[in-house]
């Protein structure tokens, strides 16, 4: 069960429409604590200038520890066992508002639903899975992929999963692989490149370890490229180039041209072709390295 791990309850929060749209309820008693209740409803009062004066986005309330965290009108909540981990279940809440925002896309990070809540039932399951899971593992090395749409981040996961690594797992919404490398747990993100969905890297890269940056060698969008790698860089987090499409000889650039691009130095790309299974493994280990896990 999942409240023995210390996992109480997760809530989502349409804060302009003042609705719960999912909650998922681990504990019996939460159904009827008033305390909580009215916890929760001020949670979802809170205007965004409140919140961004706020020191703390958690709350300790009894025996529970009320975690939560907004994304443009959206709160989600995680009541948890006081002594569960406030790292932990931030995790919980980075993982399940990326896999909600790859479930139900947005246009310009304007939140666009005009669904009834039973709308989002189907994503119950989701959540179960992601409190489950963060409520066993508590080592997480958390991996983002970055780059442009059709650069070939996905391509990448998938070879990922298919090399000498396993265990690949499609979850609802969010292309997650899981890899078990030297007693570690290492989880990839795959998120999404499209324009609107780029100006929510530096919230859903919280607490990563590191960047994989997957740049198309053939694109002609290197400017647009060149933009979205300083976003990257913005988290100033340990990170390596995969110079994918490469097996292109006559349309890749060359590696010292995509340095000079993006102002780095040749060191920090790795060339491939995730389609070939080309670099694949190389990339990932380098940027082990570069975190200093060995």
């Amino acid at each position: 069960m999942v409240n023995e791990l210390g996992i109480f309850g997760i809530w989502i929060l349409d804060r302009i429409s003042k609705q719960i749209l999912v909650k998922r309820i681990y504990l019996s008693k939460l159904n009827e604590d008033e305390s909580l209740k009215q916890m929760i409803s001020s949670i979802l009062s809170y205007s965004h200038q409140v919140i961004e004066r706020m020191k703390s986005d958690e709350a300790v309330l009894g025996d529970y520890k009320i975690i939560y965290d907004i994304v443009d009108n959206f709160t989600f909540i995680a009541v948890v066992n006081h002594n569960f981990g406030t790292s932990n279940a931030k995790k919980i809440l980075s993982h399940l508002g990326v896999s909600f925002l790859r479930k139900y896309p947005i246009r310009d990070c304007n939140w666009q639903f005009n669904k009834d809540v039973d709308h989002f039932i189907e994503f119950e399951n989701a959540i179960d899975e992601i409190a489950r899971h963060f409520g066993v593992l508590r080592n997480i090395i958390k991996v983002v992929l970055m780059g442009l749409d059709y650069a070939g981040k996905t391509t990448l996961t998938h070879a990922l999963a298919n090399s000498k690594y396993d265990d690949y797992l499609p979850t609802k919404g969010l292309d997650i692989l899981k890899i078990d490398y030297k007693n570690m747990q290492i989880r990839i993100w795959d998120l999404g490149g499209q324009t609107q969905f780029r100006k929510l890297w530096t919230r859903f890269a919280a607490e990563a370890s590191g960047i994989i940056f997957v740049v198309d060698s053939v694109t002609d969008r290197w400017t647009e490229t060149k933009d979205a790698f300083d976003v990257s860089r913005q988290l100033n987090l340990p990170f390596i180039i995969f110079a994918n499409k490469q097996d292109l000889t006559d349309k890749a650039l060359e590696v010292a041209k995509i340095a000079e691009i993006l102002n780095i130095k040749t060191k920090y790309i790795v060339t491939g072709s995730a389609l070939l299974n080309e670099g694949v493994n190389e990339v990932l280990e380098r940027l082990l390295e570069t975190i200093n896990i060995s």
